[in-house]
């Protein structure tokens, strides 16, 4: 076949856009996730101010609890993200009665892993004598995660 019969490709990528143009739309998505998390940082910094007027044993619960609230809820976020790609996959193939199983199977896995991980927050305190924290630090622990 000559060079001449053969058909161009057709690209269905976007049009390039020049270095600013990319730019642009990278601090489209970054400033608001930028402005989230130094929020984020922010609540800590507050927390510490406020709580270590109360002393130093407060400010160690409020450090300690906040580490264990942080690793039971992580589990609980990481699961319920999987299901935000399963929506979002029915959604772009048209399905939307798939979408909305999907959701609600969400909904419902969220209200179950959210009674377990409950439990497990509630009880974590009584293992904290294992690791040798104080019974002064766990009663605060305690009172702060209830």
């Amino acid at each position: 076949m000559p060079p001449e019969a053969v058909e161009p490709t057709v690209s269905s990528s976007p049009p390039a856009r020049g270095i600013r143009g990319e730019l642009r739309a990278l601090l489209a998505l970054a400033i608001p996730l930028c402005i989230a998390q130094a929020g984020q940082s922010l609540m800590s910094v507050t927390d510490t101010f406020i709580v270590g007027r109360a002393g130093t044993s407060a400010l160690a619960a409020v450090g300690l609890s906040h580490a264990l609230f942080f690793a039971v809820s992580s589990f609980g976020m990481g699961l319920m993200m999987g299901v935000d790609p399963l929506v979002s996959q029915a959604i772009g193939a048209g399905n939307p009665r798939r979408a909305r199983g999907v959701l609600w199977q969400g909904v419902w896995l969220s209200a179950f892993v959210g009674v377990v991980l409950w439990a497990v927050l509630i009880t974590v305190p009584s293992g904290l004598p294992w690791v040798g924290v104080a019974e002064e630090q766990i009663v605060q622990v305690r009172a702060f995660l209830h």
